[in-house]
């Protein structure tokens, strides 16, 4: 596996799921919509989606679409839980009509120097380890109280791996649905419907890793049918299952791997 990751330590594991490096200078990194969101760490120039950016840290939004991330040096970042967005854009007064797009976070020079340096020559990710926790703790400036409230909702879409209905959810909730979809674009960035439907899917290519049905994946992830579940696939992979399936990109067993830890709660706080 060309990507790797350290489980996020004490009370960052509240807010983030794990600390990863990406070191495989002939593929790219492929990130998918999983529910959460990436800081990402470039120490060198890079091109992501075929655009070309510089040295920076840059902030990958919770995603609707694959990204595909290739530098000829490795890249780090932390993923964080998707509730997290609200802390991180209240202590870095970032517009979260902005979170659909990739855009660079300004940070403090000093900051950015330790980073930099901490990260330009490590050989291993627990040499980089401490670095990337200290980036996450000034990301979130000391806010580690939780909203309670988002995080139930959000975890409540988690727990059913997708497979919900959101009248029900508004009934679970007390909530209005307008009061409900409002609370979710306001904090994440998208809405609880398209979260659901974001997970529904990744629990599709988990039951891919057990059974290679692709019909009978599809029921049991809560498709009406199999050509819902491709349609609904390829919005957001832009390829087929099948194909998918099939595809040689050194990052892609690091994406079910990340998604079956999520699905059996390894990544929530011991």
């Amino acid at each position: 596996m060309a990507t790797f990751e350290t489980k996020a330590k004490g009370e960052l594991s509240i807010f983030t799921e794990g600390i990863w490096r990406h070191h495989h200078q002939e593929q790219n990194l492929m990130l998918i919509p999983d529910g959460t969101f990436n800081v990402v760490v470039i120490n060198h120039e890079a091109l992501i989606d075929n655009e070309p950016v510089g040295r920076g840290v840059y902030f990958i939004p919770v995603l609707t679409r694959a990204v595909m991330i290739s530098s000829d040096q490795p890249i780090y970042g932390l993923r964080l839980k998707i509730f997290s967005l609200h802390n991180l854009i209240q202590c870095n007064n970032i517009d979260v009509r902005q979170t659909r797009d990739v855009f660079k976070i300004s940070i403090a020079q000093q900051l950015s120097d330790y980073v930099f340096n901490g990260t330009k020559d490590a050989e291993h990710l627990s040499e980089c380890d401490r670095v990337l926790e200290n980036l996450n703790y000034e990301l979130l400036h000391k806010n580690y109280q939780v909203n309670p409230s988002l995080r139930d909702r959000v975890n409540y879409i988690l727990d059913r791996k997708g497979n919900i209905q959101i009248q029900e959810m508004c009934r679970e909730f007390e909530i209005s649905r307008q009061g409900l979809h409002k609370s979710f674009k306001n904090s994440l960035g998208v809405g609880p419907k398209e979260l659901s439907s974001i997970w529904r899917l990744n629990h599709y290519l988990w039951r891919l890793q057990h059974e290679d049905n692709f019909t009978s994946c599809a029921f049991d992830a809560g498709f009406y049918d199999q050509v819902h579940c491709i349609k609904e696939f390829q919005s957001k992979l832009g390829l087929s299952p099948r194909k998918f399936t099939y595809l040689n990109i050194t990052s892609v067993p690091y994406i079910h791997s990340t998604i079956e830890k999520r699905f059996t709660n390894f990544y929530d706080p011991d």
